[in-house]
């Protein structure tokens, strides 16, 4: 497991930006490792760090929303206030509709550091 993981989850630029590929959000059995990789990467991490989301060849069907919506409400109680920007890369229309039903769930500060960019800038491109 650890091994996929390191694939789609991993710190960049002296800790201060994480790298995830939508691919962690998959359905899955149990997220319980899950959770505590991705936990252990993010208090890694610098006080502050960036977090770029590929949603590159995903379809919606392939997510689960309900982890994700319940997995972003955890990640704002453990680590508050340490998101400084996360940008979704190659997000398709009917993601952000799904994402804008969901958005009640994301604390309002956190919710204004979410930017959609369809097409990556060169920064964000880095290592996908």
């Amino acid at each position: 497991m650890q091994a996929e993981f390191d694939q789609l989850i991993y710190l960049e630029n002296e800790a201060s930006v994480i790298r995830v590929h939508a691919n962690i959000f998959r359905k899955r059995a149990t997220y319980d490792e899950l959770i505590k990789y991705v936990v252990g990467v993010i208090t890694q991490a610098t006080p502050t760090f960036d977090i770029y989301v590929n949603l590159d060849k995903i379809k919606p069907y392939h997510l689960d929303f309900d982890f994700i919506k319940d997995f972003v409400v955890l990640l704002q109680q453990i680590f508050p206030n340490r998101l400084n920007k996360c940008y979704v890369i190659n997000c398709s229309a009917l993601c952000k509709t799904i994402y804008e039903s969901c958005k009640m769930f994301i604390d309002k500060n956190t919710h204004r550091k979410i930017q959609f960019m369809q097409t990556p800038t060169v920064e964000s491109q880095s290592s996908y």
